[in-house]
């Protein structure tokens, strides 16, 4: 019988940066939903600046707000798999969230006026942390195995 496990040792760490940023966008899409998590929940609008819900108490969030985090963490998720695609999505999902970032500054100081997300500056400053995070980890993640990584560091690699 085939053994289809699958050698976490071939793994690269572009590979697992995408699952853990994954993991994190999924469950803050999921928190924006969760009453107690997010306040005033009765609040939460489909778009636009008119919801009041927010998370945390702190970030202003709408359902399209929490399905493009669901979406983007469901896309890092699925590029997992090979380490081109992990590394293009981490790059991408890295402009995504700083055009959001820049994108709020600019509604939140009146020189854009057409809104379909909420924005307040807090939310501006996580979307400018999360296309830091994953522009960095796109960028500066090798695309070795942990493996070859060791045996390069080693000097006994290729």
């Amino acid at each position: 019988m085939p053994d289809n496990s699958r050698d976490n040792d071939s793994v690269t760490l572009v590979q697992h940066l995408a699952r853990w940023i994954s993991g994190a966008l999924i469950a803050l899409g999921l928190f924006g939903f969760v009453p107690g998590l997010t306040t005033h929940v009765s609040g939460l609008s489909w778009a636009g600046r008119g919801s009041t819900a927010s998370l945390f108490d702190l970030i202003q969030v709408s359902v399209l707000h929490n399905v493009v985090h669901l979406a983007v963490g469901a896309g890092a998720l699925a590029t997992a798999r090979r380490p081109p695609a992990a590394r293009r999505l981490l790059a991408a999902g890295g402009l995504l969230y700083s055009g959001l970032a820049v994108y709020g500054w600019a509604l939140n100081r009146g020189w854009a006026s057409w809104n379909f997300l909420p924005f307040n500056e807090a939310g501006s400053w996580l979307h400018l942390l999360l296309a830091l995070v994953l522009v960095m980890s796109a960028a500066g993640a090798p695309g070795l195995s942990y493996t070859e990584l060791r045996d390069h560091r080693r000097g006994t690699g290729s």
